[in-house]
């Protein structure tokens, strides 16, 4: 069978296990289904938009590798296992279970590392899917490692750690922004500071200390080597090196920013796919924006429906917390914030994060993993 064909059955087989997994949490109560409806109303309300006013594939729009519902999907079920294991720790008597758990835990991001570490020896390796595929997928695989974290271990997590995942996350940063993401910096500081705000909280002065002094002589000994050299030379944050702002891949969505309105004015209503290109720019130049995005390619209409899915799960989130829920709520509204200001609506880690929440906070039932 062709790695083409392996990726097909692949994604097939999580789309049907997670429907599974999903139809269960749906028996079970733990789903926010008026958010989950919600959401597909929206899926369908965008296909006929895509249908009317562009070329584009509507199947991938739902089920492909970046479809918005296979994206939603796994988050609602990454949700749905989160809950589950952390009910699991609650009312487990077995020590070593939970060890294994966190051993796995902590090597979550392992193999994206090693594709990090594959490309300093042989760029194409990690160049070949794009940085804007690599960017997506770290930042919810770091997401989903975070969170697990602190399902395992609390906010008392012990610096071995602290100290493996900053410095996974760290490098992992390092070499994708060599490939030309920015965002993926901007999520590094989001992440960086939830991580180390949780694993702090309510620990000892001592501990503190030596993790700050581990970041610090960490960020030392990057500073001085080929990679952060390689950073300043190649990235786009290299005229930052310079004492310039002048980086392309913020100064370009500001300029078509301002195009806003004319994109909006298309059809204000119901959105139009190729809103850029009927007001006279080249593909491509649509609004970076999650928000202001919905607006121009999905109207009033789609704006509204997605605006309600954030405001039932936001009902559902202001209750009292537990600590896992809080830090997923924190990740949520960070991605949020940073898909806002440089990001399509079809942002996969919106839609992860859409799915995630949508699963009803503590939720918690005794089960098997």
């Amino acid at each position: 069978m062709t790695g083409g064909g392996f990726s097909i059955l692949g994604y097939r087989l999580c789309f049907f296990a997670g429907l599974i997994i999903i139809l269960s949490g749906v028996h079970k109560g733990e789903v926010l289904l008026p958010a989950v409806l919600l959401i597909i109303v929206f899926l369908l309300h965008t296909s006929l938009r895509i249908t009317l006013t562009s070329e584009k594939s509507v199947l991938s729009f739902w089920i492909s590798r970046y479809g918005l519902l296979m994206i939603t999907l796994i988050g609602a079920t990454c949700g749905l296992l989160v809950q589950r294991i952390h009910s699991y720790t609650k009312l487990s008597k077995r020590p070593n279970i939970i060890r294994l758990l966190r051993f796995f835990a902590l090597l979550i991001p392992l193999p994206l590392t090693t594709m990090c570490i594959g490309y300093l020896v042989d760029p194409p390796v990690l160049a070949f899917y794009g940085y804007q595929s690599v960017t997506d997928n770290t930042i919810i695989l770091f997401c989903l490692a975070m969170i697990l974290l602190e399902v395992l271990w609390g906010c008392r997590k012990p610096f071995y750690v602290v100290a493996i995942f900053t410095s996974m996350l760290t490098f992992c940063t390092a070499v994708i922004s060599v490939i030309g993401s920015t965002s993926i910096v901007a999520f590094w500081g989001l992440a960086m500071v939830i991580f180390l705000w949780q694993s702090f909280a309510n620990v000892s002065k001592t501990r503190i200390f030596l993790s700050l002094c581990f970041l610090v002589l960490s960020a030392a000994y990057l500073v001085n080597t080929p990679l952060f050299e390689l950073i300043t030379l190649t990235s786009r944050l290299a005229p930052l090196m310079e004492g310039s702002l002048d980086i392309t891949s913020i100064t370009s969505r500001v300029s078509i920013l301002l195009t806003f309105f004319e994109q909006f004015n298309v059809q204000p209503v119901l959105g139009n796919f190729r809103a850029d290109e009927m007001i006279g720019l080249s593909e491509g130049n649509y609004i970076h924006s999650i928000m202001l995005s919905l607006l121009t390619h999905t109207g009033v209409i789609g704006f509204l429906l997605v605006s309600a899915v954030i405001l039932i799960i936001g009902y559902a989130y202001s209750r009292e917390l537990n600590e896992v829920d809080v830090l997923s709520l924190k990740l949520a509204l960070g991605i949020c914030a940073l898909g806002t200001l440089y990001a399509f609506f079809t942002w996969p880690p919106f839609w992860f994060f859409l799915g995630f929440l949508s699963i009803r906070p503590g939720s918690y039932r005794v089960g098997v993993l």
